[in-house]
């Protein structure tokens, strides 16, 4: 596989993150965490589901908290806000947000990692619509679920790394485990579809370059 490794520039300039354009905000629950349940419990039972009920805000919310909140932020010799979250990110950037879509009304919603609350953000609606409709086609039966969409703020890295493409899905990559594990342990189901919705990232409003690097439904 030919692919071009990321590397650190020799002059970084940092940025910050990027702004959605939010309509309405939605804070979230934080979960009552069980000590009854193993770490080695969760792990050996994990398995994927292709079979959705419907889940409220509420156990969204504490899917959330428990793997992308931030709990610390500083600023780094750079100039950049690293963050430390449930997953280990390239360069504690935490570029890779959570886009979800409600079953509930057909909203789309950014997951606002600092302040934990769901921000109704502005997209092109027919554009992520038919994006929604070939994501489910792909389970059949999966309309009821939650779509959690990984984009990446590509210029954030950018900021920091030459070709930092490879990091944006690895990025992805480690939420998404974090979120089927902690999916897991609250008992919804979650599946990972082949989708990244690459190109349809630019349907989300705002002023940067965005990319989509993964799709799960939860229900």
């Amino acid at each position: 596989m030919d692919s071009t490794e990321a590397k650190l520039k020799t002059s970084i300039t940092p940025i910050l993150s990027v702004k959605f354009e939010v309509l309405e905000v939605i804070p979230l629950d934080a979960p009552v965490c069980s000590k009854d349940v193993s770490f080695i419990e969760v792990l050996e039972n994990r398995k994927s589901v292709r079979e959705f009920t419907s889940v409220g805000l509420s156990t969204i919310g504490h899917l959330l908290y428990l793997s992308n909140r931030v709990k610390e932020a500083s600023v780094n010799e750079f100039g950049h806000i690293i963050e430390k979250t449930s997953v280990a990110t390239p360069g504690s950037l935490n570029a890779t947000h959570c886009v979800l879509r409600s079953p509930e009304n057909g909203s789309w919603y950014h997951y606002n990692a600092r302040k934990h609350m769901l921000e109704l953000i502005g997209v092109s609606e027919d554009e992520l619509d038919k994006f929604a409709k070939t994501c489910f086609s792909l389970i059949p039966g999966s309309e009821n679920s939650w779509l959690l969409w990984y984009i990446n703020d590509i210029e954030l890295l950018e900021s920091k790394y030459d070709d930092p493409v490879t990091l944006a899905y690895r990025d992805a990559g480690g939420i998404a485990t974090t979120h089927g594990l902690v999916c897991q342990y609250l008992g919804i189901n979650f599946c990972q579809i082949g989708l990244h919705g690459n190109h349809e990232a630019q349907y989300i409003l705002n002023e940067r370059k965005l990319i989509g690097v993964g799709v799960a439904l939860i229900g």
